[in-house]
């Protein structure tokens, strides 16, 4: 199974709740949004179907993402239910990791092979603030229980947000220095109930790297296919990713605000250029900048 440039498509990434036990200002509204009851969402049987469906058609790896999916009750069994599809080589999990800690070991028994953290900050006060819910010492357990578990190459996914939490851009790199983990900072999208926020709050990749200038790219630049990290000396390549050729990036920026237009304002056209996006260039898997990980 191939996209529209030619590329394998191997990876599924499947929602297991809309549900979360935060709220991170970036993301959900303070009172949350209007939850699917449970006959509308999938069963763990579905689930794994459509696992089994997508990795008959070459698909191997999985990630479960939510919401927060370690807020589905029994995610433990769906996570060896779809480890135990035949095909999938490799499935991993996205979380804030505040519910972890007490159940590492049988997620990593399971089956489950990686860890993605969200971690916006470091200072508790300023965690609480972010998240309107969350605790750091329950992050930081979670992600000790997972390397205790045997839990390797952790990624760290932080969303900077300039005023916020973009003075801890060396303090947060420096975790991949002294742990087993990678840290990618992700540029803020302007969505939701960012959409309004000044220009201020979104950090470009140029700023992260004029502020932390050992950081490098993981991934290629500008190619169809994302060229594999190059490895240092003694930390193991990052995982690359896939980048939108340069020629194509504003095209594709368009498309992708007016669908968030047609979510938030059915009625809203689609901006004359990417530069509207401010300096949000990120989109899920799709990165308009780049993505880095500290040497």
């Amino acid at each position: 199974m191939r996209d529209d440039y030619g590329r394998d498509i191997r990876y599924l990434r499947l929602s297991v709740t809309d549900r979360c036990n935060c709220r991170c200002v970036y993301c959900m509204p303070e009172n949350g949004v209007p939850m699917l009851s449970h006959a509308d969402i999938l069963s763990f049987e579905e689930m794994r179907d459509i696992v089994a469906a997508a990795a008959s058609l070459g698909v191997r790896k999985v990630r479960l993402t939510g919401g927060e999916p370690l807020v589905r009750r029994g995610i433990v069994d769906l996570v060896g239910m779809v480890a135990s599809v035949p095909g999938i080589e490799e499935v991993d999990m996205t979380t804030n990791a505040t519910l972890l800690a007490p159940i590492a070991g049988d997620l990593c028994a399971a089956g489950l092979t990686r860890l993605n953290v969200s971690l916006d900050t470091l200072d508790a006060a300023r965690y609480e603030a972010i998240t309107r819910r969350g605790s750091l010492a329950d992050a930081l357990a979670g992600l000790e229980a997972a390397h205790a578990a045997g839990f390797t190459n952790t990624k760290i996914n932080c969303v900077l947000v300039g005023g916020v939490n973009d003075d801890e851009l060396r303090p947060l790199a420096e975790l991949a220095r002294d742990r087993d983990l990678t840290v990618r900072f992700i540029e803020l999208m302007r969505m939701g109930e960012c959409a309004d926020w000044p220009r201020g709050r979104f950090v470009s990749a140029d700023e992260v790297l004029s502020a932390v200038p050992e950081l490098a790219p993981v991934g290629g630049q500008g190619e169809e296919k994302a060229a594999p990290a190059q490895p240092s000396e003694d930390k193991p390549a990052g995982e690359a990713v896939v980048t939108v050729p340069p020629e194509q990036q504003e095209e594709v920026a368009q498309d992708i605000e007016a669908s968030m237009a047609k979510i938030f304002d059915p009625e809203a056209e689609a901006p004359a250029s990417s530069a509207d996006l401010g300096d949000t260039r990120a989109f899920d898997q799709i990165q308009f900048g780049k993505d880095y990980e500290i040497e």
